[in-house]
């Protein structure tokens, strides 16, 4: 079983911009697999590409939750079929 971030991590970790090279946010994505890219409905954090990273899934309810209560956005408001988010 996968590890799962809680909504404190997730929000430290997207208040973290130190270390990205290009961009001023860090974006929780859904992961795609297949030479398609389809979609797992597995969630993460590109902070995993970065020196002290982690690979935790992001639980869809507390992405769901961070959004209702307006602390993140989509990160592609027209394009609603990309499922990804940043701070609002």
């Amino acid at each position: 079983m996968k590890k799962q971030m809680t909504r404190h991590k997730v929000l430290k970790v997207l208040q973290n911009v130190s270390g990205i090279p290009h961009g001023d946010h860090r974006t929780i994505y859904e992961a795609g697999r297949g030479p398609m890219l389809l979609p797992t409905g597995e969630f993460f954090i590109d902070y995993s590409t970065y020196p002290g990273g982690s690979s935790d899934e992001v639980p869809l309810a507390v992405i769901q939750e961070l959004e209702r209560e307006g602390l993140i956005r989509k990160a592609f408001p027209k394009k609603p079929e990309i499922k990804a988010w940043v701070l609002a």
